[in-house]
């Protein structure tokens, strides 16, 4: 995740930001937290230093747990409702679920279903993901262009 939210960020001249989380994803008891919050819709604490007020475009890249976006991007998104209607998203997936996790994460902010980057772990091990990224930036930069916009905000989970 970190490695394509910083290659997006850089091919757009946008911030990046990660988001932190209070408690520990380590080991097996933070991998079935993560599978019971994907399931459960949980909301962790996160901590945050933007405020995406400030940009013209926020993206949004979650990896995909349970066939749905993490808890820490679900959370995000409730904590900044109103300023994620212009949204756009990447997901990074084991096997599936991709699609349905940027389906969400449009439903959640509101956002009108836009072009987005769905990658497997294997794009990112193999170093596929600039390939396979280049139309999602290049619509993004469009985007931007057309709106006379400059300022982005690239965020991961």
């Amino acid at each position: 995740m970190r490695r394509v939210g910083a290659h997006i960020a850089r091919e757009l001249d946008a911030d990046l930001e990660l988001i932190g989380e209070v408690r520990s994803r380590n080991g097996v008891a933070g991998y079935l937290r993560s599978l019971l919050e994907a399931a459960a819709s949980g909301l962790p604490v996160i901590r945050t230093r933007e405020d995406p007020d400030e940009y013209d475009l926020v993206v949004l890249g979650s990896p995909v747990w349970g066939g749905t976006m993490s808890s820490p991007i679900r959370s995000y998104i409730f904590t900044h409702p109103e300023q994620l209607k212009r949204a756009r998203f990447f997901t990074v997936m084991g096997g599936r679920g991709g699609e349905n996790a940027i389906r969400e994460m449009e439903l959640a902010c509101g956002a009108q279903p836009a072009q987005a980057c769905v990658l497997t772990r294997r794009d990112v091990a193999k170093e596929l993901y600039r390939e396979k990224c280049a139309s999602f930036v290049q619509s993004l930069k469009d985007e931007l262009r057309a709106a006379r916009g400059s300022s982005t905000l690239t965020h991961a989970a």
